[in-house]
């Protein structure tokens, strides 16, 4: 019974991942593709926000693009303006670690500052690089409003997964504009 739920949740992840593939793989436009992650994410995984701020290599600061909420009384994570290097740890650490960082309990609270943790009123945070061809594209955020929810294993594996794929979207994105 354990042998088939484990093959269960590996069908389910695998059909999300999939679903997450085929929803930006075919999109060519950059406003497109961003709708489309910020908007799919949620529907998947469940979570209750998710946001994607870009990295801008002229003004190098990350700038809020897109955002999705799932209820209408809740705003988006950091819809306002750009986030410069040194304001926020967490974005600090990612740009230098490129891997995903959890903020849950009181587990790498410090990466966010306290007045920012306030505005947010989030439980647990998800941030993942948008990370491709050596890259950091930007950053996608995903949270629980509710601070007694946790972000499971599995889903943590899923996000990663969109992340990545929405990573390699942008760069194409990009690649495709420059041409």
């Amino acid at each position: 019974a354990r042998l088939y739920a484990d093959r269960q949740e590996e069908a389910w992840v695998s059909t999300a991942m999939l679903q997450a593939a085929e929803a930006v793989r075919t999109l060519d436009s950059l406003d497109d593709i961003l709708d489309t992650a910020v908007r799919i994410t949620p529907l998947l995984v469940g979570v209750d926000r998710c946001s994607i701020l870009l990295w801008n290599d002229q003004t190098e600061d990350f700038a809020f693009v897109r955002g999705y909420v799932m209820s209408s009384d809740l705003k988006p994570l950091l819809q306002d303006g750009h986030m410069q290097p040194g304001h926020v740890p967490l974005l600090d650490q990612m740009l230098a670690d490129k891997r995903p960082i959890l903020v849950e309990g009181q587990t790498n609270r410090q990466l966010i500052p306290a007045n920012l943790a306030k505005k947010l009123e989030a439980g647990p945070l998800f941030a993942l690089p948008l990370y491709a061809q050596a890259e950091v594209y930007g950053v996608m955020l995903v949270d629980y409003v509710d601070p007694d929810k946790r972000l499971s294993d599995r889903k943590q594996t899923i996000l990663k997964g969109m992340a990545d794929q929405v990573a390699m979207a942008v760069a194409n994105a990009k690649l495709h504009s420059a041409q």
